[in-house]
């Protein structure tokens, strides 16, 4: 097929265009910090042709999409999840013979890219598109809870076919065309055991109820909203910092600172065509915040690099006026000049000096992710994060959240996300306390419940915890009794500097249902990515989680990188063919 990967929304295969969106109706449910989605999209094909489509959507990396189904041409099809190979199978064959099918997919290099293979869409026909998906929602530094549903997500610059498409330009790829007529419906439930202080958004005009308990909110637009940013809202929990505990029926079966200023400092700046327009003025500006925050006595470098880089010392220098001049003036120079994004030369480059003893590493690296090698990016700050941490800083609106959060993750650094109208000077602060604070580390739960349950903590090895960050970890719980509730306490460990802290937690909470089960698959992407970023796959083989990963991914219905969607019918759960006029070429990539 064409690589149509700089535009999304229904695209038309082999052509520099997309079908026109008519109605979108989103409605979301909150429970604490997670989110469930539910997504009804109305495309109509307004030419004289059958058109081969396909619908490629952007998807915060820790996404889970479990739900997938499509109207087309007076047939119900609904996505199974199956092993990726098959299910492309299925799906090749059926488009041979001249039949609408659908494949969703992962992107194979970024996790936060979805594609769905939706085959041949016949003229004048309605495409009715219904997505689900779960996500954590992330807490900002004002200790605020954000959702956040993406309308714009800008392409990923390929070192493979070494271009991209500039955005702002005409036909700026990656952006909703707002001239197309479009009728969007959005609604949402916010409910937990949270108190509600308030829910706003930066950019909208919302309509907010309150329950009386302060438990529970509906919201909703108060105005027509314009398709040139992505839609967001903030909660303000009132007793954020409580632990919070919910269980749900599941399916059936099957701050103390270290004081010590002496660290490297070595920032990593994009500065790749992609990086052009706001996104360098607002990387240069984080740059400048980030200078006048080091500590003294410290050491510092800066790496700038595109389809190459260079750097401003031969070697980390010590943090003075003249240095800091240099660096001044550098930062003031700086525009996105440097062609490609290929981040792993100077990743590399960095690693193979050795760290000066006594000034543990930190690297803070500014791009916004447009990577299609964003595997062997997160290797490699996996393998090197003994002595070396990363924190990232996303910037613009559509910034990859695959390459941003999991290369933190890898290193044990922490990921930032600075859009159009964030408070950048908090977001800077709370980033540099980061790398000069303790952490929790070496964090794990012990259960003490009664001997009839069985438990499975995910992820298996818990993030390290930041002062000011939320820790979400979930527990798959298996017990004779389905429907019985969970009486018991745990102890959560970890390690802050040289002292072990603990914190125990009572349990006495009943089973609750939801019939989408948010808790679950949300559960579930987390023990996928564990498993994933504990496999030593590549795309030349698979790893040796890969059954693992699809039995999750499977049973939870929400794809991996092993496995796709598959449009089968609803009754029979047989795959779907409708025969229709193919197109003029029937030949389809897998």
């Amino acid at each position: 097929m064409a690589d149509n990967k700089s535009l999304y929304g229904l695209i038309i295969e082999g052509k520099d265009t997309t079908v026109p969106l008519k109605d979108s109706k989103v409605h979301v449910t909150v429970q604490g910090f997670i989110a469930n989605v539910e997504s009804n999209l109305t495309y109509c094909n307004d030419t004289q042709e059958a058109l081969q489509t396909s619908f490629i959507f952007p998807m915060d990396d820790m996404s889970a999409v479990y739900k997938f189904e499509a109207d087309v041409n007076n047939n119900h099809i609904i996505a199974e999840c199956q092993d990726k190979q098959k299910a492309k199978e299925t799906y090749n064959e059926a488009i041979s013979n001249g039949h609408t099918a659908m494949l969703l997919s992962e992107d194979d290099a970024s996790g936060d890219i979805f594609e769905c293979k939706l085959g041949n869409l016949p003229a004048g026909e309605m495409a009715l598109l219904t997505i689900s998906y779960v996500v954590e929602l992330s807490v900002e530094t004002d200790g605020k809870v954000r959702f956040t549903l993406p309308t714009v997500l800008t392409p990923r610059y390929s070192p493979v076919f070494g271009h991209y498409v500039e955005p702002g330009s005409e036909s700026s790829p990656g952006q909703v065309d707002i001239r197309t007529p479009c009728k969007f419906t959005f609604s949402a439930a916010v409910s937990g055991c949270y108190n509600i202080k308030s829910v706003s958004s930066p950019n909208d005009k919302l309509d907010v109820k309150v329950n009386g308990d302060n438990l529970s909110a509906l919201i909703g637009l108060a105005e027509e909203f314009k398709f040139d940013h992505d839609l967001s809202f903030d909660i303000i929990y009132d007793n954020i910092n409580e632990p919070e505990i919910i269980l749900e029926l599941g399916i059936k079966e099957k701050g103390e600172k270290t004081g010590d200023s002496k660290r490297e400092f070595i920032f990593v700046i994009d500065r790749s065509g992609s990086m052009s327009h706001d996104r360098i003025k607002k990387a240069k500006e984080t740059l400048l915040l980030l200078f006048k925050s080091l500590p003294v006595g410290c050491l510092f470098n800066v790496v700038s690099f595109g389809s190459d880089f260079s750097t401003l010392f031969e070697q980390s220098e010590e943090y003075s006026e003249k240095t800091l001049d240099q660096a001044l003036s550098l930062q003031a120079q700086m525009e996105a000049d440097m062609g490609g994004t290929e981040i792993l030369r100077p990743l590399k480059h960095i690693y193979s000096k050795n760290c000066k003893k006594g000034y543990p590493r930190q690297i803070f690296l500014l791009t916004d992710g447009r990577v299609r090698n964003t595997d062997e990016v997160i290797k490699l700050a996996k393998k090197n994060n003994g002595n070396t941490r990363v924190f990232t800083f996303g910037i613009g609106d559509g910034a990859s959240t695959s390459l941003i959060k999991n290369i933190a993750k890898a290193s044990y650094g922490k990921a930032i996300f600075i859009k159009d109208k964030d408070n950048m000077q908090a977001k800077v602060i709370t980033a540099m306390k980061g790398s000069l604070d303790n952490c929790l580390s070496e964090v794990s739960l012990h259960w003490d419940i009664p001997k009839c349950f069985t438990i499975t903590d995910i992820p298996k090895e818990p993030p390290v915890v930041f002062h000011g960050d939320k820790l979400v970890l979930f527990a798959l719980i298996k017990s004779s009794d389905a429907k019985r509730g969970i009486s018991g306490k745990f102890k959560l460990k970890g390690r802050f500097g040289e002292k072990n802290v603990s914190l125990k937690v009572k349990i006495d909470i009943p089973s609750s249902s939801h019939n989408d089960l948010p808790l679950h698959r949300v559960a579930a992407k987390y023990q996928i990515k564990d498993l994933e970023n504990n496999d030593d796959s590549s795309y030349q083989r698979d790893g040796v989680n890969k059954d693992k990963i699809v039995l999750v991914s499977q049973a939870a219905n929400i794809i991996s990188k092993y496995t796709a969607f598959v449009g089968v019918d609803k009754d029979t759960k047989v795959p779907v063919s409708v025969l229709e006029e193919p197109p003029s070429n029937k030949n389809v990539s897998s």
